[in-house]
Formats: C-alpha cells, sequence, structure tokens
C-alpha cells in the first residue's frame, strides 16, 4: 500500500511539469542526423560483433567503439568466444566500461529468485534448477516466464518498476543457444518515437502522459504507473513495454490520440521494420543495451536434452563511459 501511495505521489509530481507541444517541438528541432533518434537499423547497423580478447589487459578500442555504438544505435554487439563462457565476462565488461556494480531489486534479495543470481548477474534458462547454480537443494519458483521458461518475452525495457530513464544499460551474454529460435529483438522505440511526432503531434504527446503505462511485477503484484516516454533536460527516456508486465491505460484522457500511438507503434515493430532489429546470438557472443533508449524482447526458442539455451543478464544505473566520465 506504501509503495502504491508513494507512485502515486509521483505522478502527482509528474503532472505538475507537463510537456507542451512546444516543448517537443523545440527538442525535434535540435535533434542531430546521425543521433539515435535518427537511427534506422536496416541501414547503419554493423551486424559484425565487437570481438574482446579478455586474455588481454588492453580493452580501450573495444570499449570505445562499443560506446559508439551504444550511443548511436542503442545497442552494441561483441564476441567473447575465445575464452571460458561465464559471470565473469560480464564482470570484466563492468569494469571496463565503468558501469559499477549491477542492479538487483529489492524484492528480488527477499525472495526465492535471489536463487536466479550469481554475483549480481540474472541466469536465465527453461531448464534452470538448483543444480545449475550450485544449490541442488533449491527449487526455483517464480511467475517471472521470462527468467525459467522457453516462452517469447515480448518488447519490453528492463526495471519493470523503476522510474523511467532510470536503469539505463542491460548487458546479455549467450553461454548456449537454443536448437532453435530465441533470437534477440532491439526495437529502436525513441526513433519511433520522434518519427510519430513528426507526424502526428497531439498522438505522440498522450504517450508523454504519466498514466499511459501500467507495468507490474508478476511474483509480488506490485505495480507502477508513468509515462511510455519521457523528454526531460532535452533528452528522450524510453519505457515502452508490450511484454505480460505492461497495460496501457485506454481509459484516460485524449483516448483518440492515445490509440493512434499505440497503433502506429506496434506497426513499427512488425519483422522488416527498419526500427528493428533481430539477431540469433551464438556462444560466447552477447549485446550490451541503451535500456533507456530502446526496447528489447526475444523469440520463443527449443531446447534440447543436450543443448538448453542459457543467458546472463544484468542491468545497471550507469551508461557505459571511460574513467573521466566521456564517452
Amino acid at each position: 500500500m506504501i509503495r502504491r501511495l508513494l507512485y502515486l505521489f509521483l505522478i502527482g509530481l509528474m503532472i505538475d511539469n507537463l510537456i507542451t507541444k512546444e516543448d517537443l517541438i523545440a527538442f525535434l528541432k535540435g535533434i542531430s542526423p546521425k543521433s539515435i533518434y535518427r537511427c534506422r537499423f536496416g541501414e547503419v547497423v554493423s551486424e559484425s560483433p565487437v570481438e574482446i580478447d579478455f586474455d588481454s589487459n588492453d580493452f580501450q578500442e573495444e570499449a570505445r567503439e562499443i560506446i559508439r555504438r551504444y550511443v548511436n544505435q542503442g545497442f552494441a554487439l561483441f564476441d567473447s568466444r575465445s575464452c571460458e563462457i561465464n559471470v565473469d565476462i560480464i564482470k570484466t565488461l563492468e569494469s571496463i566500461l565503468c558501469l559499477g556494480e549491477p542492479y538487483i531489486p529489492c524484492r528480488y534479495k527477499g525472495s526465492n529468485i535471489i536463487n536466479l543470481y550469481s554475483k549480481g548477474v540474472n541466469i536465465i534458462s527453461s531448464h534452470l534448477n538448483g543444480k545449475m547454480i550450485n544449490q541442488p537443494n533449491t527449487v526455483i519458483q517464480t511467475k517471472l516466464h521470462a527468467f525459467t521458461t522457453a516462452s517469447e518475452q515480448n518488447l519490453h525495457v528492463d526495471g519493470t518498476l523503476e522510474a523511467i530513464g532510470s536503469i539505463k544499460t542491460s548487458i546479455l551474454l549467450c553461454v548456449n543457444p537454443a536448437i532453435s529460435g530465441g533470437e534477440s529483438i532491439i526495437f529502436n522505440s525513441v526513433a519511433a518515437f520522434v518519427e510519430l511526432a513528426e507526424q502526428d503531434m497531439e498522438a505522440a504527446i498522450s504517450l508523454l502522459d504519466c498514466m499511459c503505462l501500467k507495468r507490474e511485477n508478476l511474483d509480488c503484484g506490485d505495480f507502477a504507473f508513468g509515462p511510455a516516454f519521457l523528454l526531460r533536460n532535452n533528452d528522450l527516456f524510453t519505457r515502452y513495454s508490450i511484454d505480460v508486465t505492461s497495460s496501457w491505460n485506454y481509459d484516460f484522457k485524449d483516448c483518440s490520440h492515445f490509440k493512434r500511438a499505440c497503433e502506429y507503434l506496434k506497426e513499427k515493430t512488425k519483422s522488416g521494420s527498419s526500427f528493428l532489429f533481430e539477431k540469433r546470438l551464438l556462444s560466447g557472443q552477447g549485446i550490451i543495451i541503451a535500456n533507456d533508449k530502446v526496447s528489447h524482447g526475444r523469440k520463443i526458442y527449443v531446447d534440447s536434452s543436450g543443448q538448453t539455451r542459457t543467458f546472463l543478464r544484468s542491468i545497471y544505473y550507469s551508461q557505459p563511459h571511460f574513467d573521466n566520465g566521456s564517452w
């Protein structure tokens, strides 16, 4: 109850700071042609991962390229197949990219879900059991099906209940791919929003409403209302999500504008869209995601007794940067 009252209080504060049409117009005019807001994956995204030699002590060039792609495209693929694939790869990336410690929601730390973590890194597998995490007697029970089933996970941003824009970075690392399926999907939601705003300003503004998108933690029932997009300090952030944690509020004001906006974005998430990127990651390959700029998901997949899709995942409040704070 206290948590939900706090959300209502925060929503009240946001209502006092609504974005106007003039604010959005000014933002659109200032967008650089080479920024992520103009990025079309079919035009500029390189599918060749950044190769990282984790036996080396010099990662400056690799870090620079990862950061460039992260900033301009919203994600960067990397390849670490030259070494043993485990949690230590992600811990090394944290250091290389100055990300700090991964974030684990407090509600997970006091529940059975914490057994899905090792060194702050989330283990994702449809065949996850206590033996895999060195706890043979542990029974893992969770409604977070993306962690423990082979089902599709539709587009979302990480940090279900966190404030929009707060979880900056997600890392996914493939330990083992599935026999088939399981492609990772990236949707440039901020660029799709910008295109919508330039074509239908009223529809775009409806997505900035602090009551338009509800997200819920399926394990504990806690939820958070908020905007799908936020314009703040001349920067655009997203929490665009259409997975099972998400409910779009069609009953709030300006419903006709809102429905047009939802339909427009849904159309842009379909296969073949220039805002969409799909990649089946192989063992040792991973992806570093600008979680506050793009949405991501995965396709349904098939395992076998001899090959189980296993991924490692971690999320951060920080963006990749160098020690001096620069990009």
